[in-house]
């Protein structure tokens, strides 16, 4: 270690110039003169090795005999260390760039990210080997041109892409996009590039660098959710389970916005006798759902086979084939027809999830992918399985609202006539129909019996409310008219005994509006006595067509201690008909209109000449036509027509 000017080579640090000495033995500022004597040194020089004129180190010479300074050699030493510094620059400058090309293909295996390269004069474009395995390409195969390029864009995308990239070349300015490429094998993938132009020193596009990354993980995520979302608000958007599972395999199998879900989706349902059932079969080519039919109908599925949907739906355990192999297909052929056709179908990855609530497995659902080239993951499982549990809580929601709806209908129908008495000169006819999706028992009812003087009996009423409260007051109203009927020939005295029962047995303050009808048939036509406790007043259709209304509003039952009731008679002629009917017939609503009691009797006219059936079945028609929907509220008519 020499300090600077000790010895030669702190001498020559120091002056960054070369230095001679013709001996070293005889030169007072060697330190290594008895180091150089025993080896029988004499004559020395040195020169530095400098870069921008900072020493970055000393070469020295020696020679065993005394020499004499030559400033040429000098000089020339001189020179020949100036290069030799440039030399160590570019070396450091080599190995920086090494070590800084090195982190960035690091970084770029690390972020999936392929490079290029486009030199728009010779059309030449460059892709790493990373950049041909995103495209699904091997090392090399790639061939280097544009139009190659865009040959390897999905044909809904190349408009756009070629687009974006035109305007960046044409202004000058950078490009991010994301477009989809079908891959040789043909499955489709999501891709992201990035491009930035690159100009001369006179700001002329030369070409464009970029990057690109395959993001089909993050798009299959973004799909998967969204169909999750869709799936859900179609599972919540009706009871009706079959049609909502037919519609969620079509979605499946839906490629609107990205890679589909599946290329096949197949519903089965478990029966409640044990059975299973094919529900839904759907594929991305309409055309080859009948292909799946006819595989179904000639090769049915082998009930004791230890894998496939039968054994998902006994086991409720999924089933992921990421890979589907040929040996699989060959195991699974029942003969070498079944084989091709199974070939065929070019299924590639398949999911079969169990449908299944409360320990119950109720079904399966069955995703296969083909054509896409979608491989199935853990990932893929882990979604499909809460779409599965989704649909496997919306078939049991909805056959738990029909087992309700079932009871319900048979209550209701205990709270109908089973059917109308047959009066002589008379035809009758009732409607009914339940408002909402029917699950609960209505407040609508009516009923016609005789009344044991010759006379009948016509009622309709709307209690209050819906379910069981309501059920229990339809049936305390009907039983009580009759029961009354019996000894009161005066309508308003059966409905004023109405009235103190309904208060009597019930606190909750319920109530209901009533009409009873006298009946008094007779060779020429018929008396009514017409009485109305709150309730709409019924129409009187005339053989002549006319219409009127019959009777008087009176005052709503189960509230009040001393209703208003009055009986009002109304007496008809052959081919004359009255009309009965609920709120709900002209409260019904659709956008911007009411159905209305004016509708009604436009509806009740123009039915004048049919008969009791007839003139209810046009009102009936004309209520449900009115909304889209179904009725929003009970429908009941009771039509009484004298015959012509």
């Amino acid at each position: 270690m020499f300090s600077p000017g000790i010895g030669l080579p702190g001498r020559v640090w120091k002056s960054g110039r070369p230095a001679w000495i013709p001996d070293v033995d005889k030169d007072p500022n060697f330190p290594r003169a008895p180091a150089a004597a025993l080896e029988g040194l004499h004559g020395a020089f040195g020169f530095p090795i400098l870069l921008g004129g900072m020493v970055l180190g000393v070469m020295e010479f020696f020679s065993r005999e005394i020499r004499e300074p030559d400033d040429l050699l000098l000089q020339t030493m001189g020179v020949i260390g100036s290069q030799i510094g440039q030399f160590m620059q570019r070396l450091a400058a080599q190995e920086s760039l090494r070590e800084s090309s090195e982190r960035l293909r690091l970084a770029l295996e690390a972020g999936g990210l392929g490079t290029w390269r486009w030199d728009i004069a010779t059309n030449t474009v460059v892709w790493d080997q990373t950049l041909e395995s995103i495209y699904g390409l091997p090392p090399g195969g790639f061939r280097g041109t544009y139009e190659e390029y865009v040959s390897l864009l999905h044909p809904e995308d190349r408009d756009s892409v070629t687009d974006t990239v035109r305007k960046s070349v044409e202004t000058g300015s950078g490009h991010q996009f994301e477009h989809r490429v079908v891959w040789p094998d043909g499955s489709l993938h999501w891709i992201e590039g990035r491009g930035h132009v690159v100009r001369d020193e006179h700001g002329t596009v030369l070409g464009m660098v970029g990057v690109s990354s395959d993001i089909t993980r993050r798009k299959l995520a973004e799909e998967a959710q969204r169909f999750l979302a869709e799936a859900g608000a179609l599972l919540a958007s009706s009871l009706d389970y079959e049609e909502t599972l037919r519609r969620v395999a079509q979605l499946a199998v839906s490629s609107v916005g990205g890679i589909p879900l599946a290329d096949w989706c197949s519903v089965h349902i478990r029966e409640e006798d044990g059975g299973v059932r094919t529900l839904a079969v759907e594929h991305i080519d309409p055309a080859k759902v009948q292909l799946a039919a006819e595989v179904q109908r000639r090769y049915p599925q082998d009930p004791h086979a230890p894998t496939g949907v039968l054994e998902v739906i006994r086991s409720g355990r999924p089933e992921i084939y990421p890979d589907v192999a040929d040996e699989l297909l060959v195991k699974a052929a029942r003969d070498e027809e079944h084989l091709a056709t199974l070939r065929s179908l070019g299924m590639r990855s398949v999911l079969i999830v169990p449908m299944s609530v409360a320990g119950r497995t109720l079904g399966a659902i069955t995703f296969v992918s083909a054509e896409s080239g979608r491989r199935y993951g853990q990932e893929d499982l882990a979604f499909v399985e809460e779409l599965a549990r989704r649909a496997a809580l919306a078939v049991e929601n909805s056959r738990l609202y029909q087992a309700k709806k079932d009871v319900a209908q048979k209550l209701q129908e205990g709270l109908l006539p089973p059917e109308l008495p047959e009066i002589p000169n008379i035809e009758l006819a009732g409607r009914y129909r339940w408002g909402g999706q029917g699950s609960d028992i209505g407040g609508d009812f009516y009923d016609a019996f005789p009344t044991g003087d010759g006379s009948w009996g016509l009622v309709i009423g709307d209690v209050c409310g819906k379910g069981p409260e309501a059920a229990v007051v339809t049936g305390l109203a009907r039983y009580t008219i009759r029961a009354v009927a019996l000894r009161e020939t005066k309508p308003s005295r059966v409905l004023a005994a109405l009235n103190e029962a309904v208060r009597q047995q019930r606190s909750d303050r319920t109530f209901c509006t009533v009409i009873y009808v006298r009946l008094r048939p007779s060779d020429h036509g018929a008396r009514l006595t017409v009485c109305c406790a709150g309730h709409p007043l019924p129409l009187v259709l005339r053989s002549d067509g006319s219409i009127e209304r019959a009777g008087t509003t009176g005052t709503l039952l189960g509230i009040f201690a001393d209703p208003e009731l009055s009986d009002r008679a109304v007496d008809l002629r052959r081919g004359d008909a009255l009309v009965l009917f609920t709120d709900g017939v002209v409260e019904q609503r659709a956008p911007g209109a009411v159905f209305g009691v004016e509708r009604l009797m436009s509806v009740v006219k123009s039915s004048n000449g049919q008969d009791a059936a007839g003139i209810a079945d046009a009102i009936d028609h004309a209520v449900l036509s009115f909304r889209p929907e179904p009725v929003q509220d009970d429908v009941a008519v009771l039509v009484m027509r004298v015959t012509p």
